[in-house]
């Protein structure tokens, strides 16, 4: 099978075509589902550009992006993508698929472009050390390894989980589709685990588990965060400490004449101003646990995302609700400087406290 490079559509990302004509045509199918049985022949976007010194270059991760939803399901947000680039001359066209999901880069990172060589970097969470990364999980809940498997050399993935006494549970192959939902798997994680090592056709990447010990504030449930991580995956971060649930609304006020002319009286038992509620929000602030300095980066990737949900004791403990981070700014914290690293995120429910939606 082959192999098809990710674009982190959140991102600019940039083809080229080498012509020598005047115009370059560009055409865009985006779709979910299997790379080649479910591909559409209709064309989601067409466009032209001229060309300069003999080529014309093409920003498509803007466009792509409108094609991507997310849900609380693992399994969502990435799609197929073809570009296909021609011209009027004798120059044959070019086909390429890519596989689009809502990462991202930093300024630091440089560009992504269509010539760049393609990036062996399988585990979404990032390394703590080479090769190495690390996941928080609390005693009564679990945690997700993000990874992203290329149809490439299916029969090579795999991975192996070993528990507190370091016993490995034998190899676990990865079965590898040609689905987009399916391009990115995720390895339970749970609390009796001490490690995962993750291994593509010899490449290993060993994940540690960190455990929370259970306290007072969690022993109903932590909070667990799931979000849409910077490789665009789904990834997930507990919060196990104190949590505060409120209740936030927005008003107008409207004065009417109840008087009763036949009895020339106005009752006490009437609102004469009358309070309307706009908005009704349900709100929480949330405590990380202390932490070693590895997790800061991805403390920056939460705040960052555009897609969050949640696990609420308070409101649902089994489903992840849609909300919305509306803390707009957080340290990067280090033990130089800050000795004990601990983080407070405000989050808001992604729909109205009251339903209104007729």
């Amino acid at each position: 099978m082959a192999q098809y490079r990710n674009i982190n559509v959140r991102s600019p990302f940039y083809t080229k075509f080498t012509s020598s004509e005047q115009f370059v045509d560009l055409e865009l199918r985006i779709w979910e589902g299997d790379v080649s049985t479910d591909k559409p022949t209709a064309f989601d976007y067409s466009m032209q550009k001229e060309t300069s010194s003999g080529a014309a270059t093409f920003e498509i991760a803007e466009l792509i992006r409108d094609y991507l939803s997310h849900t609380n399901s693992l399994d969502s947000g990435a799609a197929w993508v073809e570009v296909k680039m021609s011209d009027t001359g004798d120059n044959a066209d070019e086909y390429v698929i890519y596989l689009a999901s809502e990462g991202y880069r930093n300024n630091t990172e440089g560009l992504q472009h269509d010539s760049e060589s393609f990036e062996n970097d399988f585990v979404a969470p990032p390394e703590s050390a080479p090769n190495t990364s690390r996941v928080f999980v609390t005693e009564n809940k679990s945690t997700v390894i993000p990874i992203y498997v290329q149809p490439q050399n299916a029969l090579d993935w795999s991975y192996e989980t070993f528990n507190l006494a370091g016993a490995g549970s034998g190899l676990v192959p990865l079965t590898v589709t040609t689905e987009s939902s399916e391009q990115f798997k995720h390895i339970v994680v749970t609390h009796n685990m001490s490690r995962v090592v993750i291994s593509f056709d010899g490449d290993n990447r060993e994940i540690f588990v960190d455990v929370l010990d259970c306290n007072k504030w969690n022993t109903g449930g932590s909070v667990i965060l799931q979000y849409v991580n910077k490789a665009g995956a789904m990834a997930r971060m507990p919060f196990s400490l104190k949590y505060v649930e409120k209740i936030k609304t927005s008003s107008d006020k409207f004065k009417r004449n109840l008087t009763n002319y036949s009895s020339l009286t106005t009752g006490n038992d009437l609102h004469v101003s009358r309070k309307r509620i706009l908005t009704s929000k349900q709100s929480f602030v949330i405590n990380s646990d202390w932490m070693p300095e590895y997790y800061v980066e991805q403390m920056e990737e939460i705040l960052l995302s555009e897609y969050v949900w949640a696990l609420l004791p308070s409101v649902d403990g089994s489903d992840y609700q849609a909300v919305n981070i509306t803390t707009s700014e957080i340290g990067k914290k280090n033990h130089l400087n800050d000795k004990l690293i601990q983080y407070s995120f405000s989050i808001e429910i992604a729909a109205d406290y009251i339903n209104t939606l007729r």
